[in-house]
């Protein structure tokens, strides 16, 4: 490691002044390092609490930060051309406010990006020298160190996090395997880098072991694109070291690495069958294992004969035992769960299967990235426009928050502009790794920047392929290593100086007072939902009403909340209309108010359109329901149910008001109910032919076929209409047994293949509500469009 500055002949004496400033900075500096570091600790912030907890702190102390600086006359906000780029992918997330499809995720997502760039700040501009830089690098390792631990002791049965360990599966803090592996790989590849930089033998020992864990949690986390990463990483890693320390880095490499893959191929079969013992035998073996490459490569490094005999016996011999031990703790007890039958062994088949899920449900997501991009060039969707939208866009019925390619969805979210300023982040942290390349820097310095770059490459690259980036902590840590980089750029080149920049501070520590007081609006808001819930469930629904009321002005866009509330004020007012009350009307207009508002704030949220067409349905708002039926169909069209619930919510208003109105009122919803089906059969056929392996999601369902049998009954095809309704009779859902009875029976008679008395006595069990049905199919009438129902 490179040695700290000190106080020597010559040296300044430090004023009281500059000791409190150099005391100050050090606190900010301990502060982001912590909040830094915490951040992967509360499941990588990807939940809405947390995450807005987060904002909060980071903002409060950017001010603290900021107010400081300004106070004392420093007005230089960006620095460097990564400051540039940095503060332009905020700029990209606010422009797309301005199209946001949902604005309190958009808002939020704008206030991420805001905090991605305060941490960066804060530690482009806290860390000043050689020496905070290497506690900067060594702190965000043993971070990342802990956060594999945790995983690592969860896997040997000690629950020390909630899901650490799920499903066979190493989840640790982050809860979710893909990220973790990317994470350990990112890290293990810095971690031969520090290990390499380490003077003492037993700092050697800490970071060459503590890196041989992550590579291993990489290994055992059965993770594809780990694997993937992993390999880039390490290949990076040499090619982008200086010449002078590639062979070092190699046998660097060698002694963390081997005994990593090793021990993995002995902890992935025994964890997978809990064989406690023989893993912890694999982490012994991988320890001692590097303690002895270790000392073999230092023996080697001295030059003489006799040191690079010793080293030879000592690194064949250290690989000998590796394997022999290795191949005898394989042989254990518990054969058939050897690592050809593991997850591992899954995974390895499906990176040769192109074919495979994985390949082609990504394949497809990127696709519809794409074709919203297209559609929103310019500013985007907002931050979770893609989870909006993505049904829309999507070739096959499926479920993902994510893209899954980090690239992809800041360009569905952000546009042009936001996707411009994200790939400038890449290409100016190439640049500035080259300019430290070629500046006439010492190797070390070189070294120390080839590994800060490699590991924010791998999060680059995995995130390409997954969703990293999504957990917010990841993509803090993403932010600090550029910022390292940053650093490492400006200390070799003496650069970044920079220049007044009175609007861009303001601008920032008012971005910043914004996060802070809409982070905790939004959290104030929550907490009030969440009492309000437990009120409404005990019944006190006016204190609900008024905690919700409240929950909307400080969160104007949370949908949610509104819905909560829409859902109070129905309740209120079906009692008040039971009691005859004359403020019925008054509530049934508030939770109408309320339920627009939904569709306002959360118009493609499947949720709350669930939620409002139940509400509108308890307020008699037949349009309403109609129009939220409407629009789940439009939010996922691959989805069979939304299919069927509208045709059939259309059917029931035909039939409601051909019997009031007559004929030609009722047309439009059977002609609405028809090309609703008419769309379905189109969607399903297009499913069958380009991804039949998916198609059986949507497959007809009972509730598809009592509205086909419906809507030939209505045009008086009713032999037709009998399989389909006979095919409805089927279904799990008991409503939709008995309305396919009363229309089967109706059928009959108006087939004239039983009499009337007899259908009756068919519907003897069923209730009163559907043999009054059958009563008004007898008679009912509707003109029914022309148009295929299949």
């Amino acid at each position: 490691m490179r040695g700290r500055p000190s106080a020597g002949v010559g040296a300044t004496k430090e004023t009281p002044r500059q000791a409190a400033r150099l005391t100050y900075e050090r606190g900010l500096l301990a502060v982001t390092g912590g909040l830094v570091l915490l951040g992967p600790l509360f499941r990588g912030l990807f939940f809405e609490v947390e995450k807005l907890v987060y904002i909060a702190a980071v903002a409060a102390l950017f001010l603290a930060a900021a107010v400081w600086k300004m106070r004392r006359g420093e007005w230089t906000l960006l620095r460097t051309p990564l400051d540039w780029a940095v503060a332009a992918y905020v700029v990209g997330y606010g422009l797309s406010l301005v199209s946001a499809v949902h604005p309190e995720q958009a808002i939020t997502g704008f206030l991420l990006a805001g905090t991605y760039f305060f941490v960066y700040w804060l530690t482009s501009n806290l860390v000043r020298d050689e020496a905070t830089l290497d506690d900067s690098m060594a702190a965000l390792f043993w971070g990342a160190f802990g956060v594999a631990l945790v995983g690592v002791l969860a896997s040997l049965g000690l629950n020390v996090f909630p899901h650490a360990f799920d499903a066979g599966r190493i989840q640790s803090t982050l809860q979710y395997p893909n990220s973790l592996a990317a994470y350990a790989a990112a890290f293990g590849v810095m971690g031969i880098v520090l290990y390499q930089r380490q003077g003492t033998p037993w700092l050697r020992l800490a970071y060459g072991s503590a890196a041989a864990l992550m590579i291993l949690v990489t290994i055992v986390a059965a993770a594809k694109g780990g694997w993937l990463a992993l390999a880039a990483g390490l290949c990076l890693l040499v090619a982008l070291a200086p010449p002078a320390q590639r062979l070092p880095l190699l046998a660097s490499l060698a002694v963390v690495f081997l005994p990593a893959l090793a021990a993995a191929l002995l902890y992935a079969p025994a964890m997978a069958s809990s064989r406690v013992p023989v893993q912890v035998g694999a982490l012994a073996l991988m320890a001692g294992a590097v303690g002895a490459l270790d000392l073999a490569r230092s023996r080697l490094a001295t030059g003489e004969a006799a040191g690079r005999r010793t080293a030879t016996a000592l690194a064949l011999g250290s690989l000998v035992i590796l394997a022999a031990v290795t191949w005898t703790l394989s042989g254990l007890d518990h054969a058939q769960d050897k690592l050809p039958t593991s997850v591992a062994a899954q995974r390895v088949e499906e990176l040769t299967d192109p074919g495979g899920q994985s390949f082609v449900t990504r394949l497809a997501f990127s696709r519809a990235a794409f074709r919203i991009g297209m559609e929103h060039p310019l500013l985007g969707t907002g931050a979770g426009g893609w989870n909006a939208l993505y049904h829309q866009y999507l070739d096959m019925p499926y479920f993902t928050t994510e893209v899954h390619n980090h690239f992809l969805q800041v360009w569905v979210e952000t546009g042009i502009i936001g996707m411009a300023a994200f790939l400038a982040m890449w290409v100016v942290l190439l640049f500035l790794f080259m300019s430290v390349y070629r500046a006439p820097a010492d190797a070390s310095a070189k070294l120390q920047m080839a590994g800060i770059t490699s590991a924010a490459l791998v999060l680059g690259m995995h995130a390409a392929i997954d969703i990293d980036l999504s957990l917010p902590a990841v993509a803090i840590i993403l932010w600090s290593l550029l910022a390292l980089a940053a650093v490492r750029w400006r200390l070799v080149s003496r650069g970044g100086t920079g220049s007044i920049q009175v609007g861009a501070m303001l601008g920032a520590a008012g971005l910043a007072a914004v996060a802070l007081v809409l982070a905790t609006g939004f959290l104030v808001s929550y907490g009030f939902e969440k009492s309000a819930v437990t009120d409404a469930h005990q019944g006190n629904l006016e204190s609900a009403r008024v905690k919700l009321v409240k929950a909307t002005e400080f969160n104007p866009w949370d949908g949610f909340a509104y819905a909560s509330l829409a859902r109070v004020l129905t309740t209120e007012y079906q009692a008040l209309e039971q009691s005859g009350s004359s403020q019925s009307k008054v509530f049934r207009q508030a939770a109408q108010q309320a339920s627009r508002r939904v569709e306002e704030v959360a118009p493609y949220d499947l949720k709350l359109i669930d939620a409002m067409q139940e509400i509108y349905s308890g307020l008699n708002d037949f349009r309403g329901a109609l129009r939220m039926l409407d629009m789940g169909v439009r939010a996922n069209p691959l989805d069979a149910r939304r299919y069927s619930a509208a045709a059939n919510g259309y059917l029931d208003i035909a039939v409601q008001v051909a019997e009031k109105e007559g004929e030609k009122a009722a047309t439009e919803y059977v002609g609405n109910a028809a090309n609703l089906l008419q769309k379905y059969a189109a969607v399903l056929a297009r499913v069958q032919a380009e991804y039949p392996d998916y198609a059986e999601d949507l497959m007809p369902s009972p509730g598809i076929h009592l509205a086909r049998g419906r809507l030939l009954f209505l045009r008086g095809d009713y032999a037709a209409a009998q399989k389909e309704l006979a095919r409805a009779t089927r279904a799990k859902e008991a409503e939709v047994v008995a309305t396919a009875k009363a229309w089967q029976a109706a059928a009959l008679v108006r087939g004239k293949e039983i009499a009337v008395e007899e259908a009756r006595s068919r519907l003897d069990g069923q209730d009163a509500g559907h043999r009054e049905e059958f009563e008004r199919l007898l008679a009912v009438k509707v003109a029914v469009p022309e148009r295929s129902v299949w």
